[in-house]
């Protein structure tokens, strides 16, 4: 069974993924470097190419991928919920846990960051909390537990995450 992370750009899905992958012994896939390998390109170059809709086309192949993997800790890029097909492949042999934090945590940890198209020019609180609020019941309505990460360091956070795992393993 797999554990797919899903939340807001910031989140810690990726970095606390990676930790959770080598506590579990599981193997670790990031839908969005799927995207880049197989496109051959950056995701700021795949929206220069053909915007959204060509990277929303090329995540839903990239999660139809990794939905076929085996223990593995799948981090998936944070609008991958927009589209339900996504996560009804995704949540078929997984524990989905989202991973929320505050909009204040969120621009903390990617303010600096230049890979992320959608946040180009706007990169503020008070976008991410519009797209907190357009997002949040979608993570809420495809997840079976939320790990808050606000305050948490990647190695708290990925603890949360394999504690969570488990407790959902031995249902």
């Amino acid at each position: 069974m797999n554990i797919v992370l899903i939340g807001m750009p910031g989140s810690s899905k990726s970095t606390s993924g990676r930790r959770a992958a080598a506590m579990l012994g599981f193997r670790f896939a990031d839908t969005d470097a799927v995207v880049e390998r197989r496109a051959k390109m950056t995701i700021p170059e795949i929206f220069a190419k053909g915007g959204e809709a060509l990277f929303r086309e090329l995540e839903t192949e990239a999660a139809i991928t990794v939905s076929g993997y085996t223990d593995a800790v799948i981090a998936t890029g944070g609008g991958i919920v927009v589209k339900r097909d996504n996560m009804a492949v995704l949540n078929k042999n997984a524990v989905t846990v989202y991973l929320s934090a505050t909009p204040e945590a969120l621009f903390k940890r990617i303010k600096d960051s230049r890979n992320r198209p959608l946040l180009r020019g706007a990169m503020s609180v008070e976008t991410l909390a519009a797209m907190l609020e357009v997002r949040g019941s979608l993570y809420k309505k495809y997840s079976r537990r939320t790990v808050d990460t606000t305050g948490l360091t990647a190695e708290q956070t990925a603890a949360k995450i394999v504690d969570t795992y488990i407790a959902e393993n031995s249902k």
